[in-house]
Formats: structure tokens, C-alpha cells, sequence
């Protein structure tokens, strides 16, 4: 066969192999546009009804979930460990809980170079740093001390500062949570208007600053209470 005859051929089975194609996307095409057609102004309206009552559901929750919880997280919040604020323990007086928290840190484990750097440091965050390298750290040990540790200088910080004790009473009796999405242990893991964070099952954290936080403020009102009644 020469290469007219080929040439021929090719042409003609090109536009059969066309228009088999077209026929298999026509329908494809079809259905699209049928689909379209089905679909009126009214059903995206009321899509868009959907979406607003999905938002108010929304906000509903979180408003519940604030009648049980008071949620905090950055520095300026007095329930931070960050949060300035003046306090004595044993004869010493640190600027802040995460201050007396990581020189804690530091003598459970000996190290009291670090001790000393941690109570020579103003910066709360640069003070965490230094209970980062912290030596002959014991992570088990450490585990079954944090908390003690936590709550013990909140005690102190909440108890000699008359403001911030009538703040941390007028929580009661809701439970306090550190909605930190970056402390899952002294935190719950999450944000608060994550909608996670408004059930505490679903919580990705221990909150033990939040727990710690919420047994003072109890303790305190108790003594508080007991001088009333004295």
C-alpha cells in the first residue's frame, strides 16, 4: 500500500474516531448542564440560611461552654505563669510563677547554676529557657513534682496580692482551662475558639495549669469563708 492510500485512510477514520469521542462526552456534557439547570436562585439561598444557622449554633456552644470554663492563655492574663507579678516563697521574691517554677525546676535536680541564672533573669520567657537546660533532669521525677510545684506558687502570687485574689475568686465555681494550642500538658492543646475546646472531652491537653489554677482559687475561698465565719 503506498502512502497516498495511507494518507487516505488516515483521513478518512480520523473524523469517525471524532465523533465517537464527541458522543462520549456529550452526555458527560449533558448531565453537567442538566445538574446546572436543577439548580435555582432559592437552593443557594437556602444554603446560605443553613451556613448562618450552622453559625449561631456555633456561637450558642461557646457560650455554654463559657459558663463552665474561664479560659486564658497569653501573658497579660494574671493566671499566666508569664504574668509579672511579685511574690515571695521562703525568703525569696520572684516576678513571676514561671520564674519560681523553673528555679523549683533547678534545685529538685542540684543544678544551682542554673537556679542562679533563672533568678538574675527579668524575662519570664528567657527564664524558661533556662529550665530547659536544666542537668541530671529526671523526666519521671519531674512528673510527679510539676504539679505541687505549680500549685505552690500559685498559692503564694494569689495570696499576697489582694487583686489578684478577688480575681481569681470571682472565677468560682467555673473550672479554669489554658486553652494554649502549644501546651498540651499545662495547657488543653487548643485555642479557645477552637470548638474542640469547649468540651472537655475532646480536649487535646492535661490542663494542669488549669487545674492547678482552679484548686487554689477553691483553697482560698475556703480560708476566705473560715475567716467570715471566725
Amino acid at each position: 500500500m503506498d502512502n497516498k492510500s495511507l494518507s487516505e485512510k488516515d483521513s478518512n477514520e480520523m473524523p469517525v474516531k471524532q465523533k465517537e469521542d464527541d458522543k462520549k462526552q456529550k452526555p458527560i456534557i449533558d448531565k453537567r448542564n442538566t445538574f446546572k439547570d436543577t439548580v435555582s436562585n432559592n437552593d443557594f439561598v437556602q444554603m446560605d440560611d443553613n451556613n448562618f444557622l450552622s453559625e449561631k449554633n456555633c456561637h450558642e456552644l461557646k457560650q455554654k461552654a463559657l459558663e463552665q470554663f474561664v479560659f486564658f492563655w497569653k501573658s497579660d492574663s494574671p493566671y499566666s505563669q508569664l504574668f509579672l507579678c511579685d511574690f515571695t516563697v521562703d525568703g525569696i521574691t520572684f516576678n513571676c510563677a514561671e520564674q519560681f517554677t523553673m528555679h523549683s525546676k533547678a534545685m529538685l535536680f542540684e543544678d544551682e547554676d542554673i537556679a542562679y541564672d533563672v533568678l538574675r533573669e527579668a524575662d519570664p520567657l528567657e527564664q524558661k529557657k533556662f529550665g530547659r537546660l536544666v542537668r541530671n533532669f529526671d523526666q519521671e521525677l519531674w512528673e510527679v513534682t510539676l504539679l505541687p510545684i505549680v500549685e505552690r506558687g500559685i498559692k503564694a502570687k494569689f495570696s499576697q496580692d489582694e487583686s489578684l485574689r478577688v480575681t481569681i475568686l470571682e472565677t468560682y465555681p467555673k473550672t479554669i482551662v489554658q486553652a494554649s494550642p502549644c501546651d498540651s500538658i499545662l495547657g488543653i492543646g487548643l485555642e479557645e475558639n477552637d470548638s474542640l475546646a469547649w468540651d472537655c472531652k475532646t480536649w487535646k491537653g492535661e490542663n494542669l495549669l488549669g487545674k492547678a489554677l482552679t484548686k487554689v482559687r477553691d483553697e482560698l475561698k475556703e480560708e476566705v469563708e473560715l475567716k467570715t465565719y471566725l
